[in-house]
């Protein structure tokens, strides 16, 4: 199998689970099924599943004297985790089994759907990050098997905020004016995106690339859509060994067209990096408030799932200006007169 198509497998996985996973009500099972229709037909990780077994489960006994409040107990090592819930999503699709009866007390407030994400992150969560697992793995062993003949062609997405899109523009041209794209690719939007397809799967493959430039802006850390972006690249261990990233400060807005932006990145003091914590918090309260005053669950589907994207902004947002703050990177300015320099040689091209 080639890394191309180990990266596919990756990426499909990723996207269907983590649609699985986010389920929580009985009407989004259909997304269990997708889920495991796909690995029964990639034979990839259905051999690995297949190697995972030792024994069979009577999933009908397990389940038939599991009481109110009672918690599946998944087995101790990853193999064992593997085999348990393959056999338990499976016995779950083939008799229909209704998630509301198997979830509920899986959560203190004994809602359908509270119970329904309970149990997906705590009984099926282990089951997916064992499979991602392997699969990373395996693309770690075939980067080590790659013919050192083999001209390896790195690539880079581009993340910014719309707004700081001239800026985008300056590092794009500038490095493909000084390397060739048999060298280096970078992926942005503006090219990656066809009409009517869906900016989400596209930003969920960020983890595809082999590096991840980021323009952080004061309105990049308040864009939704580019905290999305930071959201997928850290779920990645090895994000901080694949991440570049400029600080722009409010001197870089003569690249704009206007000059007097205020576009720098305050996350340097105490104050800066409450305020944009400050921010989500405000952002979700206000998205409450929306949420609360339309008082039609079925109408804002939409507006819930965003609440969600919010506050895990809210939970991630203080750790990645951390690593920021510590790993201070190069002005914009320096990047340019160097002829990105320094950000080619992160990117192991010079």
């Amino acid at each position: 199998m080639t890394k191309k198509e180990l990266r596919i497998i990756s990426l499909k996985f990723r996207t269907l689970s983590s649609q699985m996973l986010n389920i929580s009500s009985e009407d989004e099972a259909v997304h269990i099924y997708i889920f495991l229709d796909y690995i029964n037909k990639t034979e990839f990780i259905k051999g690995y599943i297949d190697c995972c077994h030792t024994q069979d489960y009577d999933f009908k006994n397990i389940l038939s004297n599991k009481h109110f409040g009672d918690l599946l107990e998944l087995p101790q090592s990853t193999e064992e985790i593997v085999d348990y819930c393959y056999q338990l999503l499976t016995y779950i699709t083939t008799n229909h089994s209704s998630l509301n009866g198997l979830t509920l007390g899986y959560d203190h407030k004994q809602h359908f759907s509270d119970s329904i994400k309970s149990f997906m992150r705590k009984t099926i969560g282990p089951f997916v990050t064992s499979i991602k697992s392997y699969i990373e793995i395996k693309l770690i062993e075939l980067d080590d098997i790659t013919d050192d003949n083999e001209k390896k062609t790195n690539t880079a997405f581009l993340s910014y905020c719309h707004k700081d899109a001239k800026i985008a523009d300056i590092i794009d041209e500038g490095i493909t004016q000084l390397v060739s794209k048999e060298v280096l690719s970078i992926t942005r939007d503006i090219r990656g995106v066809e009409y009517h397809e869906s900016f989400k799967r596209f930003m969920e493959t960020i983890s595809d690339h082999d590096f991840v430039i980021m323009l952080i802006s004061d309105r990049y850390l308040k864009s939704s859509n580019c905290l999305y972006e930071v959201l997928e690249t850290i779920k990645d261990r090895r994000f901080s060994d694949r991440l570049a990233y400029i600080i722009l400060s409010n001197e870089d807005s003569c690249y704009l067209d206007d000059p007097n932006d205020i576009i720098g990145a305050n996350i340097y003091t105490t104050d800066g990096q409450a305020e944009y914590i400050l921010f989500w918090q405000n952002e979700e309260q206000k998205l409450n408030k929306r949420i609360t005053e339309i008082n039609n669950p079925a109408a804002t589907i939409g507006l819930s799932k965003e609440l969600k994207h919010i506050k895990n902004i809210e939970n991630e947002i203080s750790e990645f200006i951390e690593f920021l703050k510590e790993y201070k990177g190069i002005p914009l300015k320096e990047h340019i007169q160097s002829n990105f320099d320094q950000l080619l040689h992160f990117m192991k091209i010079k």
